[in-house]
């Protein structure tokens, strides 16, 4: 039985495809933690700032007994109406569309987060207050939020020694999950290539010089009406097969030599064998090469022949990758 051999995954091209499928992998799950975490808690304690100065606001105006929003949705669109018709809103209306914008982006316009009294809960200040209270007993954390006073109370305490978040734009956490799309695609393409390159397997018998493609079809040397290398320095060949093949007559082969390895030295190989001249004349513009470096000046000062155009290297390997 021929010594038959096969192609697997070419290590720089693994390398290389890993790296960039990880670095695009990271950055959508970055995206991920901004949409779903940070971005979210940043959102939450702007609206909490914000909150602040809408009921410091009713306080000063007299209206903090009766701070509590029941319909916010109605509220803000109300307000953005007024607004937008160039009607001048006084201070607490200003701020009270400033909160309510703010809840907005992160998905809590709802009585649950406007009205008073209400329930607590998962409100942060409170528990954080008291966590900052000095006592080693403090006093439990109120269930609900009575009222209109107590709530600027505690806020009030809550931002004394706190910085308070930047205010988070409409399109912040939809822009996370863009990011997500488009790293975890990437991520997720890289991984589908490294299973399509994984599963294509080109065989080669060195006896006979013979590829055998994925698809089944065996190529010899004799096969060969030309080896295309317009796009070589992108590591792709294009083999046309001569009209009397038995499956690919005429056709014109391409092949990724940087994914699969060795390809690349088995296509040279049957292209010594079906174009000898060829390499005679590869060898000869190599010999020449290594002359010319030979006798190359030292000094840095031009050889007496170099007083013309520059020699460009016709090797054909040498922008390779460029």
């Amino acid at each position: 039985m021929p010594d038959v051999q096969k192609t697997t995954i070419n290590r720089p091209w693994a390398i290389k495809s890993a790296i960039i499928g990880l670095a695009f992998l990271a950055f959508g799950l970055w995206g991920l933690y901004d949409a779903l975490v940070a971005y979210p808690k940043r959102g939450v304690g702007y609206a909490l700032k914000a909150e602040q100065l809408y009921l410091q606001a009713a306080h000063d105006m007299g209206r903090i007994l009766r701070a509590g929003v029941e319909t916010p949705d109605a509220e803000l669109t109300e307000l953005r109406r007024r607004a937008a018709a160039g009607e001048q809103l006084n201070a607490r209306e200003a701020q009270l569309m400033e909160w309510l914008e703010a809840l907005g982006t992160v998905g809590r316009l709802d009585p649950a987060f406007t009205d008073l009294p209400r329930d607590r809960g998962d409100d942060p200040v409170g528990a954080a207050v008291r966590a900052d209270a000095e006592g080693a007993d403090p006093e439990p954390v109120p269930v609900r939020i009575d009222g209109g006073v107590s709530r600027l109370q505690e806020l009030n305490t809550y931002w004394a020694t706190r910085t308070p978040p930047k205010k988070l734009r409409g399109y912040d956490i939809p822009s996370q999950w863009v990011i997500l799309a488009i790293g975890g695609g990437v991520g997720l393409y890289v991984g589908f290539l490294f299973f399509k390159v994984g599963t294509t397997t080109y065989r080669w018998e060195p006896g006979a010089k013979a590829l055998t493609l994925p698809g089944g079809a065996t190529i010899l040397p004799s096969d060969l009406d030309d080896v295309d290398k317009r796009k070589w320095e992108k590591f792709l060949v294009f083999l046309k097969i001569r009209e009397g093949h038995e499956t690919l007559g005429g056709q014109e082969i391409k092949l990724d030599l940087y994914r699969h390895a060795p390809l690349e030295d088995w296509v040279l190989e049957m292209e010594r064998e079906r174009f000898p001249e060829r390499a005679s004349e590869e060898a000869s513009v190599e010999a020449e090469g290594e002359t010319e470096e030979l006798h190359r000046p030292t000094d840095g000062a031009p050889a007496a022949s170099d007083t013309g155009s520059p020699v460009i290297p016709s090797d054909e390997d040498a922008t390779r990758g460029a």
